[in-house]
């Protein structure tokens, strides 16, 4: 983690996926900021919430972009972040598949998109 974001902390991903956005999870992040200006700015300030409040301390451009974004760099930190607290009550055993229309399942997962699990039905 700490090499593939250069120094970033795996604390501090959320806050980068904020910048940069995640297109894969569909998070928007702030429109104009890359991967290197997301780093800089964690790499200096720390979290999302201090970019903000030193927002005079930043280039015009960058703090232009973040000033007309911050919206959608608050929602998106709420969007990257994973709720690791919620109240779950099943067994697990209960989950496995055991007697199942394997055709069904196929058609489910073209429909849906899973393409590369099919391969992997039992």
């Amino acid at each position: 983690m700490v090499e593939k974001y250069q120094g970033l902390k795996p604390k501090q991903l959320i806050d980068y996926r904020a910048l940069r956005g995640d297109p894969t999870d569909n998070i928007p992040g702030v429109k104009g900021v890359g991967e290197k200006t997301a780093t800089d700015l964690l790499q200096r300030f720390g979290t999302l919430e201090n970019i903000y409040q030193k927002l005079d301390e930043l280039k015009p451009k960058t703090k232009e972009l973040l000033v007309l974004h911050k919206e959608d760099a608050f929602i998106s930190q709420d969007l990257a972040t994973i709720i690791q607290d919620v109240p779950m009550d099943f067994n697990l055993d209960d989950c496995l598949w055991s007697n199942y229309d394997k055709a069904k399942a196929t058609q489910s997962m073209e429909e849906f998109g899973f393409h590369s699990l099919i391969p992997r039905l039992p």
